[in-house]
């Protein structure tokens, strides 16, 4: 039913003027979405979030769908590793408590304490909101590769 209502808000906003950026989120978002929906959790994380294991990184979703609280978080994480000790993580969060009378997508990259950039789409209008943070985050290889693995792009702008 989630993948249906998604589904539907999604058709309706790209039938609207919008961005390469706009429609790049909601791609992304998708895929790792469908990708979630086929995994055999490997747990649960605080009894709100599945997660499956990869070698050096893992996958977390929400244990509940959009329709049950308006919200929905999906993740990939690697743990704080190597000289730069930080964790990293691509955090996408759709939601409709975002920003008042809006269903947003925002998308967090980057090492997680600090280094990050978010780009949010205002899924009512199709629009492109812009970005926060840094305007490139510093990456290993390795989370290059990951963003490569799962069709992951940063902006230039």
């Amino acid at each position: 039913m989630t993948y249906f209502i998604c589904s539907l808000l999604m058709t309706f906003s790209w039938a609207l003027p919008q961005s390469d950026q706009a429609l790049q989120l909601q791609i992304e978002y998708l895929n790792l979405k469908d990708l979630t929906r086929s995994l055999d959790a490997d747990g649960m994380v605080g009894g709100l979030y599945y997660y499956k294991k990869y070698d050096g990184y893992e996958i977390l979703w929400d244990k509940n769908d959009y329709e049950d609280d308006g919200h929905d978080t999906l993740r990939i994480f690697k743990a704080a590793a190597g000289p730069n000790k930080q964790a990293f993580s691509v955090t996408y969060i759709y939601s409709d408590y975002l920003l008042e009378n809006t269903v947003t997508l925002r998308r967090f990259v980057g090492p997680t304490r600090k280094g990050w950039r978010a780009d949010t789409v205002d899924l009512t209008s199709g629009d492109y909101n812009g970005w926060q943070g840094v305007r490139r985050p510093t990456l290993t290889e390795f989370e290059q590769e990951i963003l490569k693995t799962y069709g992951i792009l940063l902006f230039n702008d």
